[in-house]
C-alpha cells in the first residue's frame, strides 16, 4: 500500500464537482484507492463515499492505493488535486455561464409572452362582458 498526503486548495472543499471528476479518475485504475481524513475513510471511487468525508478548504487529505497500477494512481490523482482540478472547472465554468445567460433570456422571453397573454385574455374579458350604458355607468352581464 503506498500512501500520500495533499492539501485541498480549492476554495470550496471537495463539493459535487470535484468529488465526480476524482471518482471518474479514480475509476479509470484497477487499484484500489481511499481517502483518509481524520478518522474517516471513502472508496475514491464513489462520489457519495467522497462527499461524506465533508472535505473543507485547507484540510489534509490521505490518499491509499494499492494494486496493480497504484503508483501511478497516486500520482495522478496528486497532480489532480493540487492542481485544484481548474482544467475540468473552466470548462464548467464557461458551460455553466453559457447555460445560465440562455435560462435567463428564455425566462424573460416567457415571462414577456405570459404577461402579453394575460393582458390579451384581460382586454377580450373587459371589451366582451361589460357594456356602457348611456348613464356612464357599467354593468356586468354574463354571456
Amino acid at each position: 500500500m503506498i500512501v500520500r498526503q495533499v492539501t485541498i486548495h480549492d476554495p470550496y472543499g471537495l463539493h459535487a464537482r470535484p468529488a465526480a471528476v476524482l471518482a471518474r479518475k479514480a475509476k479509470s485504475f484497477d487499484a484500489d484507492i481511499s481517502l483518509c481524513v481524520e478518522n474517516k475513510k471513502a472508496d475514491a471511487k464513489s462520489i457519495l463515499d467522497i462527499l461524506g468525508l465533508a472535505v473543507g478548504p485547507g484540510m489534509v487529505v490521505n490518499i491509499e492505493a494499492s494494486g496493480r497500477d497504484a503508483g501511478m494512481a497516486l500520482d495522478e490523482i496528486c497532480d489532480l488535486i493540487g492542481n485544484g482540478m481548474c482544467e475540468e472547472k473552466e470548462q464548467l465554468s464557461s458551460q455553466r455561464r453559457f447555460s445560465e445567460s440562455h435560462v435567463f433570456r428564455n425566462t424573460v422571453h416567457a415571462a414577456e409572452e405570459f404577461v402579453k397573454s394575460e393582458v390579451f385574455h384581460v382586454h377580450n374579458y373587459l371589451r366582451n362582458s361589460v357594456r356602457v350604458q348611456p348613464d356612464k355607468t357599467m354593468e356586468n352581464f354574463a354571456r
